[in-house]
């Protein structure tokens, strides 16, 4: 009767422990709190990517209409002529990237197509995809053509809602072909486009350079000392590679700080949100083992009480109070 009553008590605790189980895998799927852990871990591993885990590089992607001089800016950039494609006919129908070094930052040059080329909705679908991916977009422009047309404005429109996502890219605006114009007639060009950046983006007081790739390639080219100065400053792209060299590092120092401060947020909310659930398994544990005692108990008195009717009452009274005592427990089904 005792190794019965042992056997039983086992058979009766790994039932529970499959029960206690299946308890805290319900309690884990039905917690709110546990979704939001799940979503804090893929924010983690989004900052991860941000911040260079999978992703190789500063991004800067460039936008404007074909022919805007996009490819030859990068070239001139990287001191490279035709490292990016150019022509009199559409060159780039697709994004093109490649990596330059700048002062020892790792900078990804993403070309995108021209946005009033033919086929135009699948190249804008194209530049949009890069834009996402930016860290700085530049809108590119030529100078030449006055101010902003109108496929250049309905594009800025629609770049409105990018930028106004959160964690969006800055934009600086680089109008080309300034070896092209007097002096006065860019200023006059810049002053239009500025206006319509201020009504149609809503940016103040935005970032603008005049530039002229031809001028600095030229420039290196140069042999004479003074007219290779002459011709690389005029051409305004030293300005803008000193202003890029500063926000990049900036840029990339502030990302850091930021992701770091934002990991820590996240770890302390996951460690709070996981020392809740472990609080709320203890609590069932303790539910179940007072559950278990009380019925534990109560076989034990039942025991009792069965051997002292065996010790006082009949033969045929015993059996049946043994009968029950085993339907309790779950012995017999009848």
């Amino acid at each position: 009767m005792i190794r019965h009553k042992e056997n039983l008590a086992n058979n009766k605790l790994f039932q529970k422990v499959k029960d206690l189980e299946e308890d805290i895998s319900e309690v884990l799927k039905k917690s709110s709190n546990l979704k939001r852990a799940e979503n804090l871990l893929a924010n983690l591993k989004e900052l991860g990517i941000k911040v260079g885990g999978e992703k190789k590089g500063f991004f800067i992607v460039n936008m404007g209409l074909v022919k805007a001089g996009k490819s030859e800016f990068f070239n001139a950039l990287v001191e490279k002529e035709e490292f990016f494609k150019t022509g009199v006919v559409r060159t780039t129908s697709e994004l093109q990237e490649e990596e330059w070094n700048l002062k020892g930052e790792k900078i990804i040059l993403v070309d995108t197509p021209g946005l009033d080329a033919a086929g135009a909705s699948q190249d804008e679908e194209e530049a949009i995809k890069g834009y996402r991916r930016a860290d700085l977009i530049l809108f590119i422009h030529n100078l030449r053509n006055g101010e902003f047309d109108s496929i250049e404005v309905k594009f800025l429109k629609k770049l409105k809602a990018v930028i106004a996502e959160k964690d969006s890219p800055d934009i600086v605006f680089l109008f080309t072909k300034k070896d092209q114009m007097i002096e006065e007639d860019c200023k006059k060009v810049t002053e239009k486009c500025k206006k319509q950046i201020e009504e149609y983006l809503g940016i103040n007081k935005p970032k603008i350079f005049e530039v002229s790739s031809v001028l600095y390639l030229k420039g290196l080219k140069e042999n004479n000392p003074l007219k290779k100065q002459a011709f690389i400053k005029a051409s305004g792209i030293e300005d803008f590679k000193k202003w890029l060299e500063d926000y990049t590092k900036e840029t990339i120092k502030e990302a850091i700080n930021s992701s770091i401060t934002r990991f820590n947020k996240i770890c302390e909310e996951l460690k709070m949100i996981l020392t809740k659930e472990k609080e709320k398994i203890e609590r069932k544990l303790k539910e179940i083992e007072k559950t278990e005692k009380e019925k534990m108990q109560k076989i034990d008195n039942l025991f009792k009480e069965l051997k002292r009717k065996i010790e006082n009452s009949s033969l045929k009274q015993t059996n049946e109070e043994i009968y029950n005592l085993f339907k309790f427990m779950g012995i017999y089904n009848k």
